[in-house]
């Protein structure tokens, strides 16, 4: 069975990346979004622990080893151990959510040139030609004359109805992407940074501590917008209740009021006309990936052909030949371990 949670926030959520507070010249720390994968699958398996756990207490400090109601609980192999993710539980998401899902727009969209309001986005093309670079000769994507790369794009976002024309590689209304942040331009953002001030404190004396004064960016979501995350893997037969609940989310403890619907209602765009006329498909990771600390799937396999590079391996079970990709910088995420008290190492 898999399920949907909605998280609808109570106040403002706060999300971090890797940085420590003391980065940079500046104390203040922007809040990331959307939030990491690490947070949604700690999240979504906390909403499970919260709704189906009988000793939550023991499960927090050393797994379901020891508990009393071990044989018999129908998560144990789900959940797994606190300080890893081991179990069989799958989770998609954290993703925004309003009347449908919104993801992180594609990197290789290209626009109209100097036009402030272009009417379409086109996914670039990838010219047959190679270019020479530190990888080798590798075909990159291209913007075609007129036109250029999407300023921003980490700052937009597109509805899950409208990606299935960019897989099926057809132009998007570039009214129907939307504005992640704060900005000057007629889109509406979907979520609003609000900024926070604290010192730290030594514990034994209340006293504040000279030279940690910081500053975070809190986010508030756009009236009526929700967090998604989906989840399966749990055991046949397992029925999660669907009541309302309580959650905490992200840094600072921020809690989250929880609903569940049976299902993950994921829309599945068709390609096969776009793979029959070109022979070629694109695979769009909707989340930052853990590629073993390479750019690649750890399943291809570099190949140095004539005239060009490109990397070869096998795709659930399809052979495939990848010839180019658009990726942003490598990013690293770490957490709090709260099993062991302690921050979880940072991973790109």
């Amino acid at each position: 069975m898999s399920y949907s949670i909605f998280a609808d926030p109570i106040d403002t959520l706060f999300f971090r990346d890797g940085s420590p507070f003391n980065a940079g010249e500046s104390p203040y720390l922007e809040s990331i979004f959307p939030p990491s994968p690490h947070t949604g699958f700690g999240f979504s398996r906390a909403v499970v622990l919260i709704l189906m756990c009988k000793n939550l207490d023991t499960y927090i400090k050393g797994g379901c080893n020891g508990c009393e109601f071990q044989e018999d609980c129908p998560i144990t192999d789900a959940v797994g151990d606190p300080s890893k993710r081991d179990g069989t539980l799958s989770v998609k998401g954290l993703y925004l959510f309003g009347e449908e899902r919104f993801f992180p727009a594609p990197r290789d969209l290209v626009v109209e040139k100097d036009v402030s309001s272009p009417k379409e986005a086109t996914p670039a093309y990838v010219p047959n030609t190679p270019v020479q670079s530190d990888l080798g000769h590798v075909r990159l994507p291209s913007a075609k004359e007129g036109s250029q790369f999407l300023d921003d794009v980490g700052d937009h976002l597109v509805p899950e109805s409208v990606l299935g024309r960019y897989l099926q590689n057809e132009p998007i209304d570039y009214s129907q992407l939307k504005r992640l942040r704060n900005d000057e331009s007629e889109k509406k953002p979907m979520i609003y940074g609000e900024g926070r001030t604290g010192i730290a404190v030594n514990e034994s004396t209340g006293a504040s501590l000279e030279k940690h004064l910081y500053s975070i960016e809190m986010i508030r979501l756009r009236k009526g917008m929700q967090l998604w995350s989906g989840i399966s893997g749990l055991k046949k037969g397992i029925d999660l209740p669907t009541k309302t609940t309580t959650a905490r989310l992200g840094g600072e403890s921020k809690r989250v009021r929880v609903n569940l619907a049976e299902g993950l209602d994921l829309a599945e765009p068709s390609i096969t006309d776009e793979i029959a006329s070109s022979g070629r498909l694109k695979i769009m990771l909707l989340q930052h990936a853990d590629f073993d600390g390479q750019w690649y799937p750890p399943c291809m396999t570099r190949k140095e052909g004539d005239e060009n590079v490109s990397w070869d391996g096998e795709v659930n079970g399809v052979q495939m030949t990848l010839v180019s990709a658009m990726t942003g910088k490598p990013v690293y995420f770490g957490g709090w371990d709260t099993a062991k008290g302690r921050p979880r190492p940072l991973e790109p």
